[in-house]
């Protein structure tokens, strides 16, 4: 009788331990929405809606690690959907709506967005079909 309460005695520290272990908060991340330069465009262009390739549906970031290897980060997580955040970007960056002039609407595919390992560092990667 003995062994058994001590074992039910090791049993509950043991998972009163594992209950009290926690993972570590992701981290969220956007885009700078901050246009790049201001220029002037003879018509305005207008992103109407990108969706993301299936590999970047999901909110963690891409890590391309090799050319035949991709990766998650395991904490990392974009704030919005990608096709949200890249539209909103694009639309910065083409400017307020103009209502003296044509209105262009892009959609389109993100087929590429994310970090490639290379030697020396990583490099952005993005792609996107309109």
């Amino acid at each position: 009788m003995k062994a058994v309460m001590k074992r039910l005695a090791l049993l509950t520290v043991v998972l009163g331990a594992v209950g009290c272990t926690s993972t570590p908060a992701p981290r969220y991340y956007t885009l700078d929405m901050t246009p790049s330069t201001q220029r002037e465009l003879p018509c305005n262009i207008m992103v109407d809606r990108l969706r993301p390739a299936e590999s970047l549906v999901r909110s963690d970031i891409l890590i391309h690690k090799t050319p035949t290897q991709v990766e998650y980060y395991a904490l990392d997580r974009w704030a919005a959907s990608l096709g949200e955040l890249v539209a909103h970007k694009l639309n910065a960056e083409f400017g307020p709506i103009d209502e003296q002039r044509e209105t262009i609407f892009l959609t389109g595919e993100i087929l590429a967005f994310e970090q490639v390992d290379v030697p020396g560092g990583a490099q952005a990667h993005i792609n996107i079909e309109v």
